[in-house]
């Protein structure tokens, strides 16, 4: 996978969850759970969905 498809895939999955956020905003390096306010429970989800 290339690094873009893998930004891709993330970003998909990450849609489900907060579906408002703005992923070209995202500044890089950040942590996406506090830049996304995303709770605990949304982000297991995620790594579930990752997996």
């Amino acid at each position: 996978m290339t690094e873009a498809e893998i930004r891709t895939h993330i970003f998909r999955g990450l849609e489900l969850i907060a579906p408002e956020a703005d992923f070209d905003e995202l500044p890089a390096g950040e942590n996406l759970r506090e830049e996304l306010d995303i709770d605990s429970y949304d982000f297991l989800s995620f790594l579930i969905w990752l997996n």
